[in-house]
C-alpha cells in the first residue's frame, strides 16, 4: 500500500512538474496562435424537390403573367422552377484580453430545384388538352432536372474554390465588432454563388428555349381537338 501511494505521488508531483514547466511557453505560443484557424469543414449538397403540379390558374392568367396577351398566342401551361442555393455558417470566436477573432468553422451549402407545372384551369385532369400540355411541360422539368444534376458537380467545385481563395478569420477586433465580421466571411460566398449562378442559368434558359420550338407547338396542338372550346371558358 505505500509503495503504491508512493508511486502515485512521484507520478503526480512529475505531472505537475511538466505542468508547471509547460505553462509559461503555451502561454508565451497562445499570443501567436491567437486567431489562427483550423480549415473550415465545407458540405456541398444538392436537393431536388418533388415536383409541384398547380391547376388553380386560367389560360388567360397564365398568358397575361408570361406578357404573351398582345403576342395572340395563349399560355396553356408552364414549366419550370425555381433553381438556388441555400448557405449555412457556422463560426468560431476566440477571444484574449478583451480582443477578438472570428472565423469560419463549417460552411454548408445546398444547390436545390424546386420544379413546378402550371397546367392551364381549363383542361379537366385526364382530358386530352391536359395530357397533351402535362407531356409538354414534363420536358422542360427533365431538363431541370439534368440541368442540376450536370452543374451540381460545378457547384461543388466553385465552393472549394471560393474556400481557398476568401479569408477564414477577421480579427483581431472589439466585442461589439462580431456581429459585423461574421456577415463580412460570409458575404463573400455569397456573392460569388450568386455570380455563379447569373452565369449559368442563361445556359438552362437557352436549352428550355430549344424546346419551344414552332414544330413543338404544333405537334401539341395536333393531339387534340377541342383547344379553342376549353381555352374559352
Amino acid at each position: 500500500m505505500r509503495c503504491e501511494l508512493r508511486n502515485y505521488i512521484v507520478a503526480f508531483l512529475f505531472a505537475m512538474l511538466l505542468s508547471l514547466i509547460a505553462q509559461p511557453s503555451y502561454a508565451a505560443g497562445s499570443q501567436v496562435r491567437f486567431c489562427e484557424f483550423d480549415q473550415p469543414k465545407y458540405e456541398v449538397k444538392m436537393a431536388m424537390a418533388p415536383t409541384k403540379y398547380i391547376r388553380t390558374k386560367s389560360a388567360d392568367f397564365l398568358t397575361h403573367s408570361q406578357g404573351q396577351e398582345k403576342s395572340g398566342s395563349v399560355v396553356g401551361g408552364l414549366g419550370g422552377g425555381e433553381i438556388g442555393y441555400k448557405s449555412e455558417v457556422e463560426l468560431q470566436v476566440m477571444s484574449q484580453n478583451d480582443r477578438y477573432c472570428v472565423g469560419l468553422s463549417k460552411v454548408k451549402v445546398v444547390f436545390y430545384g424546386k420544379p413546378e407545372v402550371h397546367i392551364a384551369s381549363n383542361f379537366e385532369r385526364g382530358s386530352c388538352e391536359y395530357t397533351a400540355v402535362l407531356t409538354h411541360e414534363q420536358k422542360h422539368i427533365n431538363t431541370m432536372k439534368k440541368f442540376i444534376r450536370e452543374y451540381a458537380p460545378r457547384f461543388k467545385r466553385e465552393v472549394r474554390d471560393i474556400s481557398r481563395n476568401t479569408k477564414r478569420f477577421l480579427g483581431p477586433m472589439s466585442k461589439n465588432q462580431i456581429n459585423y465580421a461574421q456577415e463580412k466571411l460570409q458575404q463573400p460566398l455569397n456573392e460569388t454563388l450568386e455570380r455563379y449562378l447569373s452565369q449559368i442559368l442563361p445556359v438552362l434558359s437557352t436549352r428550355q428555349s430549344e424546346i419551344d420550338t414552332a414544330q413543338e407547338y404544333a405537334a401539341v396542338r395536333a393531339k387534340c381537338k377541342n383547344w379553342d372550346a376549353k381555352l374559352s371558358r
